[in-house]
């Protein structure tokens, strides 16, 4: 009779993602508007913060979200009216994560839905946003992430490169 085979540990990648909560990769304040903002407004507004996405927030509650694939797939590929409110063209009730979730948490939900944006909830606020980005750049602070960089670094430019990875690892 044959044992069934154990699943492989985890990569080190996993453990760092599976470690890390989401509320600790938070960069900063979420940009949110009303619903009633023009389109845009909105967009002008991302523009200035240098945001991939607005949350559309009706006092304390989260009602919709709006990234740049949304305003290249829903307004400018549909020649969509600039002045209409952003609330047109929003995904409604975004699905979210709590605070305490974990960056692998939201990577598995990025993956599943096809999504690249995550509204982050702390006691049933918005406490931020946390991005596909967010969590690669999380997955390149690991070690091992390191190492297999160097490895299959091609010049001295790509070390230097990935020397700047060390510091944030050793905070």
């Amino acid at each position: 009779m044959t044992e069934p085979a154990s699943a492989p540990p985890p990569s080190p990648e996993t453990l760092n993602l599976l470690g890390t909560s989401l509320g600790a990769l938070i960069r900063r304040r979420p940009l949110a508007v009303p619903p009633g903002t023009s389109i845009r407004a909105a967009a002008q507004a991302m523009r200035e913060a240098g945001a991939s996405s607005v949350m559309l927030m009706e006092g304390d509650r989260l009602v919709g979200l709006v990234t740049d694939r949304d305003l290249r797939n829903r307004v400018v590929a549909e020649g969509v009216d600039l002045a209409q409110p952003v609330s047109g063209i929003a995904t409604v009730d975004p699905v979210s994560l709590t605070a305490s979730a974990s960056a692998l948490d939201a990577l598995m939900l990025m993956a599943r839905r096809n999504i690249h944006h995550v509204p982050v909830l702390n006691g049933g606020c918005v406490a931020g946003m946390v991005t596909a980005t967010d969590v690669s750049e999380q997955q390149g602070t690991s070690a091992v992430f390191l190492a297999r960089g160097i490895h299959g670094a091609a010049s001295v430019a790509d070390l230097v490169a990935l020397s700047a990875r060390i510091k944030p690892m050793q905070q």
